[in-house]
């Protein structure tokens, strides 16, 4: 999994989305990381392999200018020599131009099985001559019959672009690209065909939105929420559309890909208990959570682990009630570290 923060509203974007990645950055994340803005017709992005403060020292990420922007970081990959390519967001250009960006936070999850049809997709459009930047020699998220490899969330970006180009407005042709790409995940997207909104697309993994008098914020984690936010609430499954400064549009996919389990009051329940009573034997991680609330979901084809992870934790640190200690491990490379959060009552 992945952490993303998103931000649209009247002041300027990267500082926001600087401190709400800040908070969220060891619950999943900081091994890669990047930033990307869109201010007057412009798209602007960094990244690196490394975390936050990698980012922010080695690169002028603070600095972007625009009132929109997504900042993300992500778990570890291969291919951490080939570079920043393998971080998000991943992008697409018009006459040599940035024309959109895009993060995903997911895993092909229950899609596994269908690795070769994603390599199909791939090699179709390597065939178009469609540009991957993050193809490489070696091994990666999708490996190739060549013995190269690209990032898959790369892949999803093109696509989007490539229904885009087609004629469909971009929260459709993100909803498309899930039917084309089955995964279990969550995009946004800047872009200059929208640039007032983020563009979202939501299949299972975790978006919460929330507003406040000078903008709307967006994060995986309710955590992460600036203090003047509102309420937050979940975007919804199998959903795409628009985040504006002041409200939100959201469409539903035009087919049904896998059944997604509900988060009913009964099973947030169950899963608040089953929490609980992890965090009361020891320290515990995001991933050993996750673990333990997946039978929650069982009878579906797809959960919504992260979600119900994180608004727990969300509930547990406003009661007062959850103790949390983080710590650095190593990173993709050489003198590089990345940031965990462990849990605990």
């Amino acid at each position: 999994m992945c952490n993303i923060a998103g931000y649209v509203g009247t002041r300027r974007a990267a500082p926001i989305l600087i401190e709400m990645l800040r908070v969220q950055e060891g619950l999943n994340a900081g091994f890669y990381t990047g930033i990307t803005t869109i201010h007057e017709g412009k798209i602007y992005y960094r990244k690196l392999v490394g975390n936050l403060d990698d980012l922010l020292a080695r690169t002028d990420a603070a600095d972007l200018p625009g009132n929109i922007g997504v900042i993300h970081s992500r778990t570890p990959g291969a291919n951490a020599v080939e570079g920043k390519e393998y971080a998000h967001p991943f992008i697409t250009e018009k006459d040599g131009e940035v024309f959109s960006t895009m993060v995903l936070n997911g895993t092909s999850g229950f899609f596994k099985p269908l690795r070769e049809a994603r390599v199909e997709t791939t090699l179709r459009l390597l065939e178009k001559s469609v540009k991957f930047r993050s193809h490489c020699k070696g091994e990666g998220t999708l490996n190739l019959p060549d013995g190269t490899c690209v990032h898959s969330s790369d892949v999803f970006c093109q696509i989007v672009e490539e229904h885009r180009k087609a004629g469909l407005p971009l929260h459709a042709a993100a909803a498309n690209a899930f039917a084309d790409m089955p995964t279990e995940a969550v995009v946004l997207m800047l872009s200059l065909a929208k640039q007032d909104a983020i563009t979202y697309a939501r299949f299972n993994f975790p978006m919460h939105v929330a507003h406040c008098d000078h903008g709307t914020y967006l994060a995986t984690t309710p955590q992460a929420m600036p203090e003047d936010a509102g309420d937050y609430h979940l975007l919804p499954v199998r959903s795409s559309g628009y985040i504006y400064q002041d409200h939100f549009e959201c469409y539903p996919f035009p087919a049904k890909i896998a059944t997604i389990a509900p988060l009913t009051p009964a099973r947030r329940a169950k899963i608040y208990e089953i929490i609980c009573r992890k965090l009361e034997e020891g320290e515990q991680t995001v991933s050993t959570l996750a673990a333990a609330i997946r039978p929650a979901f069982e009878g579906y084809d797809c959960g919504q682990v992260g979600a119900s992870i994180y608004q727990v934790l969300d509930e547990l640190s406003r009661e007062g009630k959850l103790k949390c200690k983080r710590r650095y491990m190593p990173g993709q490379l050489e003198g590089l570290f990345a940031p965990e959060d462990y849990m605990w009552l």
